[in-house]
């Protein structure tokens, strides 16, 4: 198998999961939160498992988009010089579509799950002062 069909399968996974995810979020914020995200409406068990779900989505997300700006990277690589990748490259942005747009809505996701997960971590160190959690999501 040639370098650049893996990286053109890594791409098409790597978006596969961006777009999966991000639906799952929107999903899971349509049906426990119709009418916006309201962290002082819920208890502290629902607080906790919204912190962990936007964590775990938040770290997935980030993952994923480090993932495929390093498989673009190897194949800007492969195609530099070589007409015969470029070719490849031009028929597979025709026939899947630019594979980079998928990095604008998850670099919005990433910001809503950080927002969320702050709002959701100040409600619980408001009602626990003494919870040890940490504010802000790592890079």
């Amino acid at each position: 198998m040639s370098q650049s069909l893996r990286i053109r399968r890594r791409i098409r996974c790597l978006v596969f999961y961006i777009r999966s995810i991000g639906d799952l979020h929107r999903q899971i914020l349509h049906q426990q939160h119709p009418m916006g995200y309201n962290p002082r409406n819920m208890d502290m068990k629902q607080l906790q498992k919204m912190m962990k779900k936007n964590w775990k989505i938040y770290h997935r997300l980030m993952k994923y988009h480090n993932l495929l700006i390093i498989q673009n990277d190897a194949w800007a690589a492969l195609i530099e010089g070589n007409p015969e990748e470029e070719e490849k490259h031009k028929r597979y942005v025709e026939s899947n579509g630019n594979y980079m747009e998928v990095l604008g809505d998850c670099l919005r996701t990433i910001r809503h799950c950080r927002r969320i997960y702050e709002a959701t971590v100040r409600e619980i160190i408001r009602r626990c002062p003494d919870s040890m959690l940490p504010l802000c999501l790592d890079h």
